[in-house]
């Protein structure tokens, strides 16, 4: 879990990224991982890995965010 909350501009690419790749049908999971990759955001890195992990365990995306404590902002 992380304390400091992840900077915009990391969380605009992130955004970005997902958008642009869940429009093109990429499944989700697999644009967590391409999106994650993509980050030049360590800690940012890692949190979209544990997000993968929880997406492929069958979570959703908010349950998967709200794991990451106060790291993202509510949506």
């Amino acid at each position: 879990m992380f304390k400091a909350r992840a900077s915009m501009k990391s969380l605009a690419m992130l955004c970005r990224s997902l958008s642009t790749m869940l429009e093109s049908g990429v499944p989700i999971t697999k644009s967590f991982q391409l999106a994650g990759r993509k980050l030049g955001n360590r800690r940012m890195q890692e949190s979209v890995k544990e997000i993968t992990v929880e997406l492929k365990a069958g979570n959703d995306v908010t349950s998967a965010l709200k794991l990451q404590g106060n790291y993202y902002p509510e949506l």
